[in-house]
């Protein structure tokens, strides 16, 4: 299992668990941008049933595995329940109500980051022999 393959199962999972959601489609996207920016990840689960993801900041062999990948994963998800004006600024974008509801949801698959953990460990290990 490639790194892409990785978040594409539990983002699955995640939208799953968090919302009984079936059949969601991830994509990677090497120029995935809003507003002519690059963006990490984008969610359109409520109109395509899709997350898009950026791929060149998720690579299938990473060198480096971007910091708080979990988190973007259930960040994305989240965004089924409550959407977001703008990706500028997370702050002034990201409404409270939303920065509480990933709270709760990270709170709710905590377990399943330890799995995820573990799955990625071996991952790295595999990049970190084929990046050599």
């Amino acid at each position: 299992m490639n790194f892409q393959e990785l978040i594409d199962k539990y983002t699955k999972i995640v939208a799953k668990i968090l919302y009984n959601l079936d059949n969601v489609k991830v994509i990677f996207d090497d120029n995935l941008s809003s507003g002519g920016e690059p963006i990490r990840a984008l969610c359109k689960l409520n109109d395509e049933n899709t997350i898009y993801y950026h791929g060149k900041t998720f690579e299938k062999y990473p060198t480096e595995i971007p910091t708080g990948t979990w988190d973007t994963v259930v960040h994305e998800v989240s965004h089924y329940e409550i959407g977001i004006e703008s990706t500028k600024n997370w702050y002034t974008y990201h409404s409270k109500a939303f920065r509480e509801l990933q709270k709760v949801n990270l709170q709710k698959v905590k377990d399943l980051r330890k799995q995820f953990n573990r799955e990625l460990s071996i991952i790295k290990k595999m990049s970190q022999r084929t990046n050599l």
